[in-house]
């Protein structure tokens, strides 16, 4: 099972939580722009971001470090946040360093 936290007031968050299946992409080291463009409020986010879908169709972004493909296990109300926990049924790899959010800010973690 892997789980994450989804803010209440994101414009993203009925539609996640009422999802039957569902994918993580781990953004790599060079990818920060993703993730303020995915962190806005913008009506698609998807537009020129290049993407390819997973086996059931979610989307799994080109030239993540990794993606994990879920199916829906439970949601837990968690103060302002809902935990949706999901069931891995698939996903893959890359070699590369993920982007890190800490304190306000971007980084990178080197390899090894």
């Amino acid at each position: 099972l892997v789980s994450v936290a989804i803010d209440r007031t994101a414009d993203v968050h009925d539609v996640l939580t009422a999802a039957k299946r569902f994918v993580i992409n781990i953004l790599d080291a060079t990818q920060e722009g993703h993730s303020r463009r995915f962190a806005q409020s913008e009506v698609d986010r998807f537009d020129g971001v290049g993407w390819h879908p997973a086996p059931d169709g979610e989307p799994i972004l080109d030239g993540v470090l990794a993606h994990i493909e879920c199916e829906h296990f439970a949601t837990h109300p968690a103060g302002d946040h809902t935990i949706l926990v999901g069931r891995v049924t698939g996903g893959a790899t890359r070699s590369g360093s993920p982007l890190l959010y800490y304190r306000g800010g971007y980084a990178g973690l080197g390899p090894g």
